[in-house]
């Protein structure tokens, strides 16, 4: 198979985007040909279900670009409507706005949405459209209260990754003022969550004028790990004692330009390893940190989006290549396996004609 064939092209009548992958199922923000962007759940019990009903469609719309559309909680889901712009939880089947309505529809958006179990809460980017101009925050969304949402810090032109860390104590976000674009150059600072959801003063981890910064994120076990451009290529560190310390670094890009929300080329797999997608001239590939060491797995494809899951030993990811339209597939790092989910089937190796079967899917496995 020397190409894409136009009749795969032909066929390939969604998109697929914002994957996640979770103790109980992976789920994917799915683009259909009616313009519609559906949440879908897939398990290996049941396959794939539409979770997002009728009447409503999944996207946000800050920056123009959007992403970070959803968060879900156990079987609650929290959703950006792409035709108003706001906020609403669907339990059990049940849809209820849980942002007021704005003077005019998309007048106030909402992106890179987050939650936090300790308050009840939903972290987010808002984008308000007003008449003297457009203005950028970070707010929380009160869940129990049905309150409006409250700012959380403001004064820069720009806000991203707000993340608040795993025991609830901290928030790290990135910021930075027009005409920089966040791959120029980003401040990456950390604040305390007070009781009521309100953030102490903030602290400089990284990041400046020269420096970009990129996903912020907290492991498992609270260390806030992210992505600097400082040695000339996006690479992994670590801030501990107020120190920056490298974790996965070297001549490959592990960030991307942040065009959308919600963007994650690293996530954390179970025994403290890592998982990361890597950029390398046109080809990327998935690397696998473990106990020190680097392996990179061989799978079937050439192109990873920016929206990597793991869970246990599994990572969700939407992979395609020069003769596979993008897949959402599972891999088992352990086993080197990749299996499609949704999209292709089977899953082509560009290096070949030869094609991965769709065997039965592992069950997935609890974070220890």
């Amino acid at each position: 198979m020397t190409g894409l064939p136009a009749a795969l092209v032909a066929q390939a009548g969604a998109s697929y985007d914002a994957a996640r992958i979770s103790p109980a199922d992976v789920a994917w923000v799915e683009g259909r040909t009616d313009g519609r962007e559906v949440l879908v759940r897939w398990t290996a019990e049941h396959g794939s279900q539409d979770v997002t009903p009728d009447g409503f469609s999944v996207a946000s719309y800050v920056h123009e670009y959007g992403g970070g559309a959803w968060a879900a909680d156990g079987d609650t889901v929290w959703f950006c409507n792409a035709t108003d712009q706001r906020v609403y939880q669907q339990t059990a089947g049940a849809v209820i706005p849980v942002t007021p309505a704005p003077p005019r529809p998309g007048a106030v958006r909402y992106a890179d949405l987050r939650c936090d179990p300790h308050r009840n809460l939903l972290w987010a980017v808002r984008e308000r459209h007003e008449t003297d101009g457009v203005f950028n925050d970070l707010v929380n969304i009160p869940l129990e209260t049905r309150a409006a949402p409250r700012t959380a810090a403001a004064g820069w032109d720009f806000y991203s990754f707000p993340r608040p860390s795993p025991d609830g104590q901290w928030l790290a976000w990135t910021c930075w003022n027009a005409p920089q674009m966040p791959w120029d150059g980003t401040l990456f600072q950390v604040a305390e969550i007070s009781l009521n959801g309100d953030l102490g003063a903030p602290v400089l981890v990284a990041g400046g004028p020269d420096e970009s910064v990129f996903q912020p994120e907290w492991s498992p076990a609270g260390v806030l790990h992210f992505i600097s451009d400082r040695d000339g290529w996006w690479n992994l560190y670590t801030w501990q004692g107020n120190d920056v310390v490298p974790v996965l670094t070297g001549e490959t890009e592990l960030g991307v330009a942040q065009w959308e929300f919600g963007y994650s080329t690293y996530a954390f797999l179970d025994d403290d390893r890592i998982a990361a997608i890597a950029q390398r001239g046109s080809r990327q590939s998935l690397k696998i940190l473990e106990h020190g060491r680097v392996r990179q797995l061989e799978l079937p494809c050439t192109s990873i989006k920016p929206y990597l899951s793991a869970n246990g030993n599994q990572v969700a990811l939407i992979a395609s290549s020069p003769v596979q339209t993008p897949s959402v597939v599972v891999v088992d790092v352990d086993r080197g396996t990749a299996h499609p989910i949704a999209g292709a089937e089977p899953f082509v190796d560009p290096q070949s004609t030869a094609c991965s079967a769709r065997p039965g899917i592992p069950p997935m496995p609890h974070r220890r």
